[in-house]
């Protein structure tokens, strides 16, 4: 069988990640890597000379021996290269959030239905393994009336900011706010589960360089309401709760579970997902 052929955009931590899984798939094979800069594109082949690198995205675009290109560029320039790749016949694998509002993704998805190639947000969690046992495991617990996701955490480049050193994951223009960096898991992860609110109210703390820090959303059903707290200058290990009325389902990280468990109302707990039993 003829492997895929790949190539990356983006030279970050997640890119890494990325070309990491990659390796356990027998039919993928990295071809290219697109970055500005040649120094930082060879520090993350580790000095690999298999792999042509690009710092010309139209050169990539053209080029003919790549299948799909997975993105994973700063928010704000999704849409321009993700639509350059389909424009040219190329799948797009696209780190989320997909775009930095909606018009953009009318753009993409447009442009991919026209060129008929599969335009694919990387939304990690909703096709984690525990996350089919989660949708399963809310047919158990009765009606239910309330639920709590939580994603809270501390950024690494925080202490900068507070320095006056401002990196790319602070940076607004880049669409790089609480929501779309760590809220977007907390709002996926409720239209998986719940799909589209009735109403919804928003809070949240915008800090002096006009990005949002952390927030809460509220987000009301019929007979049911849903919190959402996320926070990029904060953490939490509060896990993600939703109560019905027979028990309530637990899982302890809402962006890669590895424990869910239901405990029910006369206290007894069962688990569902752990991440030492299913690998």
């Amino acid at each position: 069988m003829e492997k895929l052929r790949f190539a990356t955009i983006g030279t970050n931590f997640i890119v890494e990640r990325f070309l990491e899984a990659s390796l356990h798939i027998d039919e993928i094979k990295l071809s290219a890597v697109y970055s500005r800069s040649i120094e930082n594109a060879q520090k993350l082949l580790k000095d690999s000379d298999e792999v042509k690198i690009y710092t010309d995205l139209n050169e990539l675009a053209t080029a003919e021996d790549i299948d799909f290109v997975y993105i994973a560029s700063p928010t704000s320039l999704h849409m321009e290269h993700s639509i350059k790749m389909l424009e040219a016949g190329k799948h797009v694998i696209c780190e989320k959030p997909m775009a930095s509002n909606s018009r953009e993704y009318y753009y993409m998805k447009e442009a991919a239905k026209k060129n008929n190639v599969v335009l694919f947000e990387a939304m990690r969690p909703l096709y984690h393994p525990s996350w089919k046992i989660i949708q399963e495991g809310i047919s158990r617990i009765g009606r239910i009336h309330k639920a709590s996701l939580s994603f809270c955490k501390y950024s690494s480049r925080y202490d900068n900011y507070k320095k006056g050193i401002i990196e790319n994951a602070f940076r607004p223009e880049l669409s790089n706010g609480a929501v779309m960096d760590i809220g977007i898991y907390c709002i996926e992860a409720m239209l998986s589960l719940f799909g589209k609110p009735q109403k919804i109210n928003t809070y949240g703390y915008v800090i002096k360089n006009s990005i949002d820090a952390y927030g809460v959303i509220i987000a009301s059903y019929e007979n049911m309401i849903c919190c959402l707290d996320y926070s990029k200058i904060t953490n939490s290990e509060i896990p993600c709760e939703i109560q019905g009325e027979d028990a309530t389902l637990y899982f302890d990280k809402i962006a890669c579970p590895s424990k869910v468990w239901i405990e029910k109302t006369n206290g007894e707990e069962e688990v569902l997902f752990h991440k030492e039993i299913y690998g």
